[in-house]
């Protein structure tokens, strides 16, 4: 999320900053110092930080306490004097700017306020599975109410060019393809956040508002736009704070003829773009024999070289279970190394109570958000941990096995 700095001093002032290459990533205000308390309350609301040509104005009598409210604990970035009065100093953190260098110094402390006041910034989830595994729609739509819930801004992509089941669940299937009009409006390299969410439909989840990208079934149109929109997208969405949740297509088989030509050469998925790109990943596995060989082809061809801190692995409830969550775990514990692996919070509610989206665990919302409050639900069977002396033995076995 982009950082908000209050400028309060003259327009002429203002105007020169555009020239600091340092704050061109910050949303910087002008606030007239002409103005009147009410509006300079106004101006400093929702701020991470203040510059100020004159330590003078934060004590002119008109400013009433209101302002100094709005404003207060704020970091404050004196231009080109030094704080003599000591009665504002005391008010505000105040740091002289006289020089690039102490520009730098500054923002840093902007920054760190922002940080303190639970400022977060927006992050990226891409939801990706296997070709014929189900599960990937419900469990985006559940990470959207949940992300809804914590109180973050949240949007949520219809990115399955092949089924868009989330428009469908939603009840958005048929209108016009918003993230369609959106890609399009991307190809723009400057897009502004706000002409993207022009484009979104907004649904209402768990009482609280998300805003939904509806997705377009058109086979193979959506390559005409190449990666760089869709990349484009996600940034812009993310700097603008929001919470992105992705649903994506299922990752197919690759044909190994290749006709001779490397992996390299191989043009990469729509998904394969998004995975790059994203902060999160999770990656949803059916716990039958045939969903693990599927997720397995799938880890190989894309999921084993990311960090273990970017994937999440999360094998919802299925209506029939064929093995236990810790047969499961072992399962992709001894093909891919697999330390830590997600299951729904055991409930004692029948399968015809189950909600249109998936349970999440707590702990995979943490793991996502580094959200620390727990659900109304009883505490979920996940991250079964093995020991770390097993790990010669998961590398001699895994080099022993072939995929099922």
């Amino acid at each position: 999320m982009r950082r908000r700095i209050a400028a309060l001093m003259t327009q002429a002032l203002f105007e020169a900053l555009e020239h600091f290459e340092a704050l061109e990533s910050y949303e910087v205000m002008w606030v007239d110092s002409a103005a009147s308390s009410d509006n300079i309350a106004e101006g400093l609301s929702g701020c991470h930080g203040l510059l100020v040509d004159s330590l003078s104005l934060l004590s002119e009598p008109r400013l009433s306490a209101d302002a100094f409210a709005e404003g207060l604990g704020l970091p404050v970035g004196l231009i080109g004097e030094e704080p003599n009065d000591r009665e504002p100093h005391n008010r505000f953190a105040v740091t002289a700017i006289a020089s690039e260098e102490h520009l730098a110094t500054w923002l840093q402390t902007v920054e760190n306020f922002a940080v303190s006041q639970g400022c977060q910034g927006g992050s990226v989830v891409v939801v990706i599975g296997a070709y014929g595994a189900p599960g990937r729609t419900r469990v985006a739509l559940a990470l959207a109410e949940q992300a809804s819930v914590s109180g973050h801004p949240t949007i949520v992509i219809d990115a399955d060019h092949d089924d868009t089941g989330l428009s469908f669940l939603l009840g958005l299937e048929g209108r016009v393809s918003g993230l369609k009009n959106a890609v399009q409006s991307a190809r723009v390299e400057d897009v502004s956040s706000d002409v993207l969410l022009g484009h979104c439909e907004a649904v209402t989840l768990k009482g609280h508002k998300v805003m939904v990208l509806t997705g377009f079934g058109d086979g193979d149109a959506h390559r005409a736009f190449g990666p760089d929109p869709y990349i484009r997208l996600m940034r812009a969405l993310r700097s603008a704070g929001y919470r992105v949740i992705i649903d994506t297509a299922g990752v197919p088989r690759q044909s190994r003829n290749t006709g001779g030509q490397s992996a390299e050469w191989r043009e990469k998925l729509l998904v394969e773009h998004f995975v790059a790109d994203a902060d999160r990943v999770v990656a949803v596995v059916e716990p039958s024999e045939l969903g693990l060989a599927r997720f397995l082809r799938v880890w190989h061809q894309m999921l084993a070289q990311l960090e273990s801190s970017a994937l999440a692995v999360f094998v919802p409830r299925q209506h029939v279970v064929s093995r236990s969550h810790e047969e499961t775990h072992r399962t992709l514990w001894e093909y891919t190394g697999l330390r830590e692996v997600f299951f729904p919070p055991q409930s004692q509610k029948t399968d015809r109570e189950e909600p249109s989206a998936s349970r999440l665990p707590s702990k995979l919302v943490t793991h996502l958000w580094g959200d620390k409050q727990e659900l109304r639900m009883p505490k979920s069977a996940t991250r079964i941990p093995y020991v770390d002396g097993w790990r010669a033995l998961v590398q001699s076995r895994r080099r022993a096995k072939e995929l099922p």
